[in-house]
């Protein structure tokens, strides 16, 4: 069952949803609002923030609390996130800064004993794989 309800929200997020939904995004502005409110408030009826605080929760319960050592790349994580503005690059289609953590691994120095592989220009350590470009 579906039920229409009215809202009022700023025109520039109607404006971004709406350019969404032109770009092919979302099939139309009810499925890009009802993907967004079922993201926020899921089926349990727990917002993300709920879900990410029983994930943290359990993780604490079965491997301890986070350590200084962990909880200071976690610091330089989050730091580097909110000090790079979003930007993206047309020629490369890759996106950097605030909210690339969504399409690409973030890019951050991990410690010696998570390095995985590094890049040889910046020695940088780069977390997951990338997308294929295709």
């Amino acid at each position: 069952m579906r039920r229409k309800i009215a809202v009022t929200v700023p025109e520039e997020v109607v404006q971004r949803v709406e350019r969404a939904v032109s770009e092919g995004r979302a099939p139309s502005v009810s499925a890009f609002v009802t993907e967004a409110l079922e993201e926020k408030v899921g089926t349990d009826g727990k917002t993300g923030r709920d879900r990410l605080i029983e994930l943290l929760d359990e993780m604490d319960r079965t491997h301890g609390p986070p350590d200084k050592e962990a909880q200071g790349w976690a610091k330089r994580v989050i730091d580097l996130l909110y000090s790079t503005p979003a930007r993206s690059s047309r020629s490369n289609g890759r996106i950097s800064g605030r909210g690339a953590s969504l399409v690409r691994p973030f890019i951050v120095e991990l410690p010696s004993s998570s390095r995985r592989r590094s890049s040889r220009r910046s020695g940088v350590t780069r977390v997951g794989r990338r997308r294929s470009r295709g």
